[in-house]
């Protein structure tokens, strides 16, 4: 799994210097390159978990990839759309549960779970 976690790092990296290196760069774009530095930044944690603590913590990628995909779909649609710092406060779920999982560094599985 500690694999998997680096082999999605190095792609999502990959993926968002495609997208910076494009000519035209619109909002969409930029929310899409957004999102994937923010995917790269999870999956780099899910390594550092296994790294350091043998097993993954609780994950909070299902709280970062819906409000960017969110924002994303809405800068499509919208052809106005312009970033601001209100529409960033949905991603403070995933920063405080990220931060609380380090915390509490409660292991992932699916044992405890029920």
């Amino acid at each position: 799994m500690q694999i998997i976690a680096w082999i999605g790092v190095s792609q999502a990296i990959f993926a968002a210097i495609l997208m910076l290196s494009k000519k035209e760069n619109n909002v969409s774009d930029k929310v899409l390159f957004f999102w994937l530095v923010l995917l790269t930044f999870d999956f780099f944690t899910c390594g550092l978990d296994y790294e350091l603590f043998q097993k993954p913590l609780l994950s909070s990628s299902f709280l970062l990839f819906n409000p960017a995909l969110y924002l994303y779909i809405r800068s499509l649609t919208n052809k106005n759309f312009k970033l601001n710092f209100f529409q960033f406060l949905h991603f403070i779920p995933y920063l405080a549960f990220k931060v609380l999982s380090y915390i509490l560094k409660e292991p992932f599985s699916m044992n405890t779970f029920f």
